[in-house]
């Protein structure tokens, strides 16, 4: 019986003490016993310190002051019976790191715990999204630590260029990206800026785009892009009456002008090396077409029943004219075909019934062996080119003094 009292007594001691610890801790009253260094604080029995990213430990020994011939520990649990640091090198993660500061007066009597939270800055992983698409897919996942040992570099394979990664620290700032690399390839857009502030601080991980506008040349077309040039697939407002195609567009699509009604007169740049089959069809409104000099063929039904079209002067650069190309252009009166076309493919004029002059600029063999088709010209007189006065003939043409106008040699009597 004695005994058992003995164990209660003892149970009942441990407890009190477990208990009186944990008031210490919640109700800590001598808190003045210790001080702390410049770079930490006390608050509310607390005490805070901060420390970069490439801080990976710690030393306390200079930090902190006991009195009062007081002893400490740095634990890692507040009974300090699990795990004690050595002062002088307490190991850091990234983020959060919560120690205890165990002091013991010299007269060991009294005991008190201080909580210690050391927030190590976190790298910040920054990625720029180039495009306008977007790569949630494609970016790595950006949560948790990143590892010190990681260089991610994203490679956008629409266009070959590398971005790299930035790391930033908590509280520092990322560096804004060169973007001149892609504003000479993302043709058809003005770049506006990004969506971020770069005076800003970074805090966690973060993706910053770039904001692109169209270009004001483009804004009524619908194109795609890529590293050479703009490609139009169509027009946004079908009402307007005359175009003029921009520079930065290298193709014409398929079936991109098709019914536009209203369009009276299309300018076509040099920079422009393909138009697709149908690219005019049906329309009917359009007078006047400026075929600029990267045209290297006229496609398939491309001005079928432009029935208002009345001339057209195909460049030097052509070198076949497709079949029907200008099919049921029925108020076409003339043509200038150059001597570069190799080829005109079956029923390109067909239709044409007011064609009667089409000035050819090579000679007459050379102009029968571009076409099959024994009916294409057959209501036209063809006038083949001589730059000086023939001797013989009345089929013969030249150019004006402004080198764009036809002139047909009239032999005086």
């Amino acid at each position: 019986m004695k005994k058992l009292l003995t164990l209660l007594i003892l149970s009942l001691t441990a407890t009190l003490c477990l208990f009186g610890l944990s008031a210490c801790i919640i109700d800590n009253t001598k808190a003045k016993l210790i001080s702390v260094s410049d770079d930490m604080t006390i608050s509310d029995k607390t005490i805070y310190f901060n420390v970069s990213n490439s801080t990976e430990s710690v030393s306390f020994l200079d930090r902190i002051t006991v009195s009062n011939n007081a002893t400490w520990i740095i634990s890692g649990d507040m009974l300090g019976v699990h795990t004690s640091y050595p002062p002088e090198s307490i190991p850091l993660i990234e983020g959060n790191n919560t120690f205890y500061l165990i002091v013991t007066s010299g007269d060991k009597n009294t005991t008190n715990v201080y909580p210690i939270n050391i927030y190590r800055n976190k790298r910040c992983l920054v990625l720029f999204g180039i495009l306008c698409q977007c790569f949630n897919d494609t970016f790595p996942k950006m949560s948790g630590d990143i590892p010190l040992n990681v260089v991610f570099t994203y490679t956008d394979d629409f266009f070959g260029f590398s971005f790299p990664a930035q790391y930033v620290e908590q509280g520092c700032y990322a560096t804004e990206l060169n973007i001149k690399p892609m504003e000479e390839v993302y043709l058809g857009y003005d770049f506006l800026g990004w969506d971020y502030d770069f005076t800003s601080p970074i805090w966690e991980n973060t993706t910053i785009s770039p904001i692109w506008q169209v270009k004001p040349e483009l804004a009524n077309f619908y194109f795609d892009y890529d590293e050479c040039g703009c490609e139009i697939k169509g027009l946004i407002n079908k009402s307007v009456t005359e175009i003029t195609i921009p520079d930065s567009v290298i193709s014409i699509g398929n079936d991109a002008f098709e019914c536009c009604s209203s369009l009276t007169s299309v300018a076509i740049p040099d920079s422009v090396t393909n138009i697709g089959n149908d690219a005019f069809c049906n329309c009917r409104s359009l007078t006047s077409v400026t075929i600029g000099n990267g045209i290297t063929s006229i496609s398939e039904r491309t001005f079928y029943n432009c029935s208002r079209l009345t001339s057209v002067t195909i460049p030097d650069s052509i070198t076949g004219i497709g079949n029907y190309a200008f099919c049921n252009c029925s108020n076409l009166t003339s043509i200038i075909i150059p001597d570069s076309v190799r080829g005109v493919g079956y029923g390109a004029f067909s239709g044409c019934d007011k064609l009667k002059t089409v000035y050819y600029k090579g000679d007459s063999t050379d102009f029968t062996n571009i076409y099959d088709d024994d009916l294409l010209f057959n209501q036209a007189k063809i006038y083949y080119y001589c730059e000086t006065e023939p001797i013989n003939g009345d089929n013969y043409w030249h150019y004006d003094n402004d080198g764009v106008t036809p002139i047909i040699w009239v032999k005086e009597n």
